[in-house]
């Protein structure tokens, strides 16, 4: 009984041990693309604040807190108030490192008073933000 041999060439401890390590570069794997989409970036819209320029303009002026390098954010579209039909966009503004206040200014035919809702895209990260537009 003793001197009993393993009938295969892969012992029970030897798959013990490779199941160890096997787990964590998995569970490192899995969390690989949502850390490397935006690495060190940390950017903020706290606010956002619409200026009617014109009857047909108006300036959307962002305040963003960024804890990260210079990054520039995008703004892709606006939906709103009603069916308020906005142009030029894309459009962008950088926002330096830290506080500040960064704004651009985009034509619109205004349907009404309202909510806006504004998607913006910095960091790799697509996000909305919202805003109320008065004449």
């Amino acid at each position: 009984m003793g001197g009993a041999k393993e009938s295969s060439g892969i012992s029970r401890r030897k798959v013990a041990k490779s199941a160890a390590w096997s787990v964590p570069a998995v569970a490192l794997a899995g969390g690989a693309p949502a850390a490397s989409a935006s690495p060190g970036c940390s950017v903020t819209v706290c606010d956002v604040c619409a200026v009617c320029v014109s009857a047909t303009s108006v300036r959307l002026d962002f305040t963003v807190q960024n804890d990260s390098a210079e990054q520039v954010v995008t703004i892709n579209s606006i939906k709103g108030p009603g069916a308020s039909v906005w142009s030029g966009l894309p459009t962008q503004f950088t926002a330096p490192p830290g506080r500040s206040i960064g704004g651009v200014t985009v034509s619109v035919a205004l349907a009404g008073d309202g909510a806006a809702t504004i998607t913006y895209s910095v960091c790799g990260q697509t996000r909305t933000a919202s805003v109320d537009i008065r004449r």
